[in-house]
């Protein structure tokens, strides 16, 4: 499935000013947002409107194809990646530089921790993700709270690998928020891996040892399929045989 559309260079300002709206938004209708809001913007240090970001950030190289890849949970991404490495074909996997931005140390850990307290800290003093991700999961508004002081992190760091691999002439970004965070937006093309939700459902249930209900509350939480179908370039369906979906991949790559 392709579609045409117009692409516009999507900044880091953009991304940021976009998430900090929202939660400005948020903090008229909600006090306890109104008051998060104001420690973010003074207790951590940053400010009510963002600041431009300096010149020249992005992607300068436009001979070089961003090609962005997202799925729903166990949909089958690192299939896809596997895929596309074999083929030589450089993948930036941006949940590992998500993670990365919240190490000990870093600026993005200290705000974290600011705003959710020590409960979520490993004995080794590093944020126990799946604790965070507990207080996050079913509360919207802590989730774009936490979006606020990574996705930011996340985006430079991108753009750093970016710049490492800019002798390549196509690169993948799989991105789980792809859609959510706006960077589908930066992106020539974008993929979205598909799969049925009863194939989905057990994939889940198996991989994280997780009960039916549980696994169905994980699945629903995310955007959902049909709507990162509707916004993408390319589906590719992963219901299938591995050979169906290599196939997929292969038609793709084509029209690079």
């Amino acid at each position: 499935m392709k579609k045409k559309r117009n692409r516009k260079q999507f900044t880091r300002e953009d991304f940021v000013n976009t998430v900090w709206k929202t939660m400005e938004k948020q903090a008229c209708e909600n006090p306890e947002i109104a008051d998060l809001h104001k420690r973010l913007s003074k207790d951590l240090g940053l400010p009510l409107t963002p600041t431009l970001s300096p010149k020249g950030e992005g992607n300068k190289d436009k001979k070089q194809l961003l090609i962005g890849l997202t799925g729903g949970i166990a949909s089958g991404k690192s299939t896809i990646t596997g895929y596309l490495k074999r083929k030589k074909i450089p993948v930036i996997d941006a949940d590992l530089l998500a993670h990365a931005v919240i190490k000990k140390g870093k600026e993005a850990y200290r705000k974290t921790l600011a705003v959710f307290g020590e409960g979520i800290l490993q004995k080794n003093g590093e944020i126990d993700r799946k604790k965070l991700g507990g207080m996050i999961f079913g509360d919207p508004a802590k989730k774009r709270i936490l979006e606020a002081i990574t996705h930011p992190e996340i985006f430079k760091s991108l753009q750093g690998e970016i710049q490492k691999k800019r002798k390549s002439k196509m690169v993948v970004i799989d991105a789980a928020l792809l859609f959510e965070s706006g960077l589908n937006r930066e992106m020539a093309k974008n993929i979205v891996v598909t799969i049925n939700p009863t194939v989905q459902l057990k994939r889940l249930m198996k991989r994280d040892k997780m009960g039916e209900t549980e696994a169905w509350q994980r699945i629903l939480s995310q955007l959902s399929s049909l709507e990162k179908a509707r916004q993408a370039d390319f589906v590719i369906d992963n219901s299938g045989t591995l050979k169906e979906t290599y196939r997929q991949v292969e038609k793709i790559i084509e029209n690079f």
